[in-house]
């Protein structure tokens, strides 16, 4: 997660390149970078509490809850994000992002309920949380000016 966070970080510089247009003479490009910068970052810090979280603590629990609890809303605030017209195929998949996210925490916390694990949830839960970050990796194709490469996508 962190290697894809921070390359996720280092390709928000490049968000123009797709689209031909200088960001500081379009200021919903420069707005849309500003607020994909602000949701890498959010998505960094809380890789970096998710990291420090040590398995053996009795805390861990509640405070991997709460880091899911944390990239729900980053998520949602990436669905919130007017996109510009470049990137038609982005605001698709900030709210998949979002969906995913959402069901990714819901597993989540049922995984733990009632300090009872349920590792079939558990992993249902991991499965929706790679799925909303693929969604991410896809919006970084398209910010560079590319097609994900991906035999389950389409696009009309």
């Amino acid at each position: 997660m962190k290697k894809i966070v921070l390359l996720l970080i280092l390709s928000i510089g490049l968000l123009a390149c797709g689209c031909g247009k200088k960001l500081e003479d379009n200021s919903d490009l420069l707005k849309y970078k500003n607020e994909m910068t602000s949701f890498f970052d959010d998505l960094e810090e809380m890789d970096t509490e998710i990291q420090k979280i040590n398995p053996e603590s009795s805390d861990s629990v509640e405070k991997l809850l709460n880091a899911f609890d944390a990239l729900e809303n980053d998520f949602k605030k990436l669905a919130d994000i007017e996109v510009p017209e470049d990137f038609p195929y982005n605001k698709t998949l900030a709210d998949d992002a979002y969906s995913y996210m959402q069901q990714a925490n819901e597993y989540m916390t049922q995984a733990f309920e009632d300090n009872d694990f349920k590792q079939n949830v558990f992993d249902a839960a991991m499965e929706c949380y790679k799925r909303a970050n693929k969604r991410v990796k896809y919006i970084i194709t398209f910010l560079h000016g590319e097609t994900p490469d991906d035999e389950n996508i389409s696009f009309e």
